[in-house]
């Protein structure tokens, strides 16, 4: 009943107060499921705010619009994270575990129903977009499509390796699994134990717990310097003394001449003359002012 007049916010607000669902929520998921359920009642908000009202027409804008949260990782936190390649850029852990399913990194039903491709012909020489068909009654030119599209697929596969094992900071476990068959030839794990395994810096291992055969890759540490270059390098060269001349002390700096300005030209003429001051009283004297006696 709720559901039927009360607004989005108000709706999920409660519904995540009520019975301490937050916090068990938290407790399940981890303190990351925190920032996510803050971030989507922000989002309720905002669509309560600017969007249809109902709870009918906030699901179908969530099914539609699919939010993408971005969220800064903590890398000072005492925990394991799981996530992804794509989610992984950017970070760096002491250990990091490179998991491979062991499938194949290509397959043709990931290839699109439609296939661009840019046409280099007579008759087309434009970008377009060509319908993949049946196998059976495929072309040499959707074959060639095919092919392309298997190779963007391999280099990005082998891309992702690269930025995954650049993610270890001290060591790097590369593992896998496969059922009854056999793992593919392409897969992670099998790109890293061919260009490892047989290497001077690889030795094999049994596993503590299942007795297994591993094979560990360690660093090559760094060729010991040569005595005689040692030697050299701890010689001293030998100059030719300094000069006395260095460690004598200055002369003093000479007082710079008082720099001249039309302005003040007047003034250095009154110095010049000797100021005459009247100190006679018009009244009391009497050669001035003879009338006055």
């Amino acid at each position: 009943d709720e559901a039927a007049f009360k607004p989005v916010f108000e709706f999920y607000a409660g519904a995540l107060a009520r019975d301490g669902l937050r916090k068990k929520m938290i407790a399940r998921l981890g303190p990351e499921a925190g920032d996510i359920l803050d971030e989507f009642l922000s989002f309720c908000l905002a669509e309560e705010r600017t969007g249809l009202p109902g709870l009918e027409s906030f699901l179908s804008t969530l099914e539609n619009a699919g939010p993408e949260i971005k969220r800064e990782m903590d890398q000072t936190r005492d925990e394991v994270r799981v996530m992804t390649v794509h989610a992984a850029k950017g970070l760096e852990a002491p250990v990091v575990f490179l998991v491979d399913g062991g499938s194949a990194p290509f397959s043709d039903q990931h290839l699109p129903r439609l296939m661009p491709f840019d046409g280099s012909g007579e008759h087309w020489g434009g970008k377009g977009y060509l319908w993949r068909s049946a196998s059976d009654v495929a072309n040499g030119f959707s074959r060639a499509a095919s092919v392309r599209a298997r190779e963007l697929s391999d280099d990005e596969y082998r891309r992702l390796l690269y930025v995954g094992m650049t993610r270890a900071e001290d060591r790097l476990i590369v593992c896998g699994y496969h059922g009854k068959r056999a793992p593919n030839a392409g897969t992670w794990h099998s790109i890293v134990s061919r260009a490892l395994v047989g290497a001077p810096e690889s030795d094999e291992r049994l596993h503590p717990a299942t007795g297994e055969t591993v094979h560990r890759f360690h660093v090559t540490k760094l060729p010991p310097v040569a005595q005689a270059a040692a030697e050299e390098a701890r010689q001293t060269q030998q100059f030719e003394p300094l000069p006395k001349t260095l460690f004598q002390p200055l002369p003093p700096f000479e007082d710079l001449p008082r720099p001249l300005s039309p302005s003040g030209a007047s003034a250095l003429i009154d110095e010049a003359k000797e100021a005459v001051i009247d100190t006679g009283s018009p009244v009391l004297d009497t050669e001035a002012e003879p009338g006055f006696a």
